[in-house]
């Protein structure tokens, strides 16, 4: 709602009853008018003489008058915004001025209370001091005069006391930063012996694949070995049956079978012999490269079982320091 002051502003500039404060609808109807008896208007300057000197029915409205009403309410209300304007900003003073005037008593009363504290502390050191020296000079036994409480020597005390719990404090957070590095450092080892022992994981799996690879081999050589074994027996069988036919065939035809199956038995038996030799070797020399590998790998484990063991003990230190 507007205030009293606003209403009689308004009051002041509300549009009179007169010609010159009519309505819009007034002034744009005998606008209208005036534009209608323009175009019926006579040619004539006596006609047009006549029809000026008739008397008409609705009072014209000059635009002026409007344009007048429309200019004094912008001034009006540039001046209502003004005074807003001013008394804002003088209700915003008002209020700064209480605030610092509460800050600044609030201030003084604080200096105050801290004063009177002072005052009281340094009069009851003085009573203190007062009784003290009463004591001395009374001749009071020691063991009565230690019991006197000494203030100074309290307040002192009191700040070692703040000083040395501080020193322990900063002591306990550099044990606390010290336990948390080396807790990181132990995640890290632990993260690094996790990884080693996977490697030596898949290195024992690869050692027992090259151990069952050495194993399919010694057995295939043994079935060859077998193979060749019954070559020879076959071998020996045709020399039997050579030496049966001996008299039929004669002796040098024997000596010369007998060379002949020597000669072939010898070198086939060599090359298996060769051969089964070279495979041997190959397949002893994979298996002690296993065993090397297999060594390795309980050497890591081991270790690893080492460093498991170590593990609880770090652990009850770190929960012992934190």
């Amino acid at each position: 709602l507007p205030s009293t002051e606003e209403v009689r502003d308004r009051s002041a500039f509300a549009p009179a009853p007169s010609s010159a404060f009519a309505p819009a609808s007034i002034s744009r109807a005998s606008a209208s008018t005036g534009k209608k008896a323009e175009e019926d208007a006579p040619s004539t300057a006596e006609e047009g003489a006549a029809g000026s000197a008739a008397p008409s029915s609705v009072p014209a409205a000059p635009a002026d008058a409007l344009n007048d009403d429309e200019e004094a309410y912008k001034i009006w209300s540039a001046r209502r915004d003004t005074r807003r304007e001013r008394r804002r900003r003088a209700a915003e003073a008002r209020a700064e001025a209480e605030r610092k005037k509460a800050t600044e008593a609030k201030r003084r009363g604080k200096e105050a209370a801290e004063a009177e504290k002072r005052g009281e502390e340094e009069e009851q050191q003085e009573r203190c001091a007062e009784e003290v020296q009463k004591l001395r000079e009374v001749k009071v036994p020691a063991k009565v005069l230690a019991k006197v409480p000494d203030k100074a020597s309290d307040k002192v005390k009191q700040e070692n006391e703040e000083e040395e719990a501080k020193a322990d404090a900063e002591r306990c957070r550099a044990e606390t930063r010290r336990l948390q590095a080396a807790g990181k450092e132990l995640q890290a080892t632990k993260a690094k012996q996790k990884k080693e022992v996977e490697e030596a994981e898949v290195d024992a799996e690869r050692c027992r694949a090259a151990t069952r690879r050495l194993q399919a081999a010694a057995e295939e050589l043994q079935a060859t070995a077998e193979k060749y074994r019954a070559s020879s027996e076959r071998l020996r069988a045709v020399v039997e049956e050579c030496g049966k036919v001996r008299t039929a065939v004669g002796r040098k035809t024997e000596r010369r079978a007998r060379r002949t199956a020597k000669e072939e038995t010898r070198q086939e038996v060599g090359e298996v012999e060769v051969r089964r030799w070279i495979k041997e070797a190959e397949a002893r020399r994979r298996v002690e490269e296993a065993e090397a590998r297999h060594s390795k790998v309980e050497e890591i484990q081991k270790a690893v079982a080492k460093l498991r063991k170590e593990i609880p003990r770090v652990q009850r230190r770190e929960r012992f320091f934190l």
